[in-house]
């Protein structure tokens, strides 16, 4: 609140807040208004009106005609802004705890429900037969892999009697001879693929196919000289033939050598077989093989 009175500009003497002489009674001075809380002296208030009187009448009965310090009123509405705020925050304060307070009287949560023993049984039962089947069906597929790689159970092949004319030449025979030493050269039955491919020469000396197909039939009879000295004869009549056959050939010939273990000779009939036909897979593993043996 305003702290206003009136005083004396020269002797300083207090004459209160209530009308009174405008000069004082001591020395004479102008008396003017002072601010006891600020030590200030305030301007003297307006000249009254009929109309400045009639609304300080109704609006400002209690300090009619006393001015007012700005820096009071300054502080007066900074404490009330303070008194505000900390109202403001009380209130919160009081609604937070109120929150606090009714989740603690909550009800806790339900837990999820349990399953009950005979379906957690019934699941267990069914992921046992699961697995009995999956092991049932892993044991019949590799069964029935064995008996496709067994010798009682290949696929047959049957092979013609050779025609009687077999001192001519036919080429066209020769060919079919070749496909069929090709299905026995699957089916794992090297000795007849042995017999049909040597047929074939019969029929067509000049087939280097029919000769390279009989290096490798001899091959996997472990004939390991026979089969070199077939795959030679293939090099010699493909010699001007189709690069695949070539590269085909050196590798009969460069597998034979390997298994006489003649290591160097094989190696360079292995690169002759890469050269001739780079994308011989066998001939580069073998390769690959050799050279990191020593």
């Amino acid at each position: 609140m305003t702290a206003v009175l009136r005083r004396c500009r020269g002797c300083a003497r207090e004459y209160g807040a209530g009308a009174g002489p405008h000069r004082c009674e001591d020395c004479g001075y102008e008396i003017g208004w002072w601010c006891t809380a600020h030590e200030t002296w305030l301007p003297a208030p307006k000249e009254w009106t009929l109309g400045s009187r009639l609304v300080s009448a109704v609006w400002d009965l209690p300090n009619r005609g006393v001015p007012t310090c700005a820096r009071c009123e300054e502080d007066a509405r900074l404490a009330k802004e303070r008194r505000r705020v900390e109202a403001e925050r009380a209130r919160v304060a009081r609604e937070r705890a109120k929150a606090a307070r009714k989740r603690k009287r909550k009800k806790p949560a339900r837990p999820a429900p349990r399953v009950p023993r005979s379906r957690r049984a019934k699941v267990v039962r069914l992921v046992l037969a699961l697995s009995i089947i999956g092991v049932v069906l892993a044991g019949g597929y590799c069964t029935y892999l064995r008996w496709l790689s067994s010798s009682d159970h290949r696929p047959r092949v049957t092979v013609h009697p050779a025609p009687p004319d077999q001192g001519t030449r036919s080429p066209v025979k020769s060919i079919e001879r070749m496909a069929v030493g090709g299905h026995l050269m699957r089916a794992r039955r090297y000795r007849e693929a042995v017999e049909v491919f040597q047929r074939a020469i019969e029929l067509d000396p000049e087939n280097a196919w029919a000769h390279c197909g009989l290096s490798g039939a001899l091959y996997k009879r472990r004939r390991y000289r026979e089969s070199e000295s077939a795959a030679r004869e293939a090099i010699r009549l493909a010699e001007r033939g189709e690069g695949k056959l070539l590269g085909s050939s050196h590798f009969a010939l460069g597998r034979a050598l390997a298994a006489q273990r003649r290591r160097q000779a094989a190696i360079g009939e292995l690169r002759r077989a890469l050269r001739y036909h780079p994308r011989h897979t066998a001939a580069r593993r073998l390769l690959r093989r050799l050279a990191s043996t020593r």
